[in-house]
């Protein structure tokens, strides 16, 4: 049930799983704000602890760590976000592999000449891990995504490879 500002409630029907948004999701914020996620308690002292979310425990659970602010090597700029908040919505911009000290991480080639296909699906984990990261740098929060637009993933592979 809902409760709307004018008081009045209504009941909305929600279907279960990944999509629907989360039980402590804030209505007023909508799909994704940046800053301080909705996880947090108060310790003994005061002060706010900051609590994992749901998506951050099952990453834990299944062994998986986020890794660290990507860092480029010295001299080296970019002319862009890696995640860029407008209104309700998160892009994210183009990723790679990261080591869990946010430093770019190999194999670097083309599969199956150059790296095995066992490595770069490695690979491809480490920039979905990546791009949550930013994603949590950027929302404060994981729980508050509630839907994926689109997904678009490259791989160098050779010609004719599939």
């Amino acid at each position: 049930m809902r409760v709307g500002a004018d008081g009045a409630s209504s009941t909305r029907v929600r279907r279960p799983g990944w999509w629907s948004t989360p039980p402590n999701a804030d209505p007023s914020i909508g799909r994704v704000s940046a800053g301080r996620g909705a996880h947090s308690r108060h310790s003994r002292s005061g002060n706010i602890v900051p609590v994992a979310g749901r998506i951050e425990t099952r990453l834990t659970d299944l062994g998986l760590t986020l890794p660290a602010t990507p860092k480029l090597p010295p001299g080296a700029t970019i002319s862009f976000e890696w995640v860029r908040v407008r209104g309700k919505r998160a892009f994210a911009s183009g990723h790679g592999p990261l080591a869990p000290d946010g430093t770019p991480a190999g194999p670097f080639g083309k599969v199956p000449s150059e790296v095995p296909l066992e490595a770069a699906q490695e690979s491809a984990g480490l920039t979905a891990l990546a791009v949550l990261a930013s994603l949590k740098e950027a929302i404060g929060d994981l729980d508050r995504i509630v839907a994926w637009g689109i997904v678009n993933g490259y791989v160098n592979a050779d010609p004719g490879y599939a």
